[in-house]
């Protein structure tokens, strides 16, 4: 009995270590969101093109979220994701069939979020919707703006 309590502990810690470093690693670069957090802070809530938010070049833009499989995703962009699929809703950029940058949106299925996630992004797929994939390209404009809750949010309006 006290080998089963011991090996679920160690389940459970390795479990939490390893949502740890997975929050660590998705929190190093979080471009998109740092990027839609200065613009609001310079310009308030307004409208504005991922073009006009990033600093780095791209060709196409894929959003993503849980159940979209590796194969659908990779299919829908025409490159290699080698980045997490299960369970989390994401944005992949494209240039010359390379991935140049992802980030996965925090809270988005992680199970643990009691309050909104600081950085919401809506791709506007209603939930009729089958698809749970979304491609964006240069011109794609999107509101962002800060809730009411304090958090910053980004929807697309086409």
């Amino acid at each position: 009995m006290r080998k089963i309590l011991v090996g679920m502990i160690l389940i459970i810690f390795f479990f939490l270590m390893g949502m740890g470093v997975l929050m660590m690693i998705n929190q190093e670069e979080q471009r998109l969101f740092q990027a839609v957090q200065n613009h609001i802070n310079m310009n308030g809530d307004s409208y504005v093109t991922l073009s006009e938010l990033l600093d780095f070049e791209w060709e196409k833009a894929l959003y993503f979220r849980f159940p979209a499989t590796r194969q659908e995703i990779e299919q829908s962009i025409g490159a290699r994701y080698t980045g997490e699929t299960d369970l989390v809703a994401g944005i992949i950029f494209v240039k010359n069939g390379e991935v140049v940058y992802y980030e996965l949106f925090p809270g988005a299925f992680d199970g643990f979020a009691n309050s909104p996630p600081e950085f919401s992004f809506n791709p506007q797929i209603s939930q009729n919707d089958n698809s749970n994939i979304r491609l964006f390209d240069h011109e794609d404009e999107f509101e962002v703006k800060l809730t009411v809750a304090g958090n910053y949010w980004m929807g697309w309006l086409r």
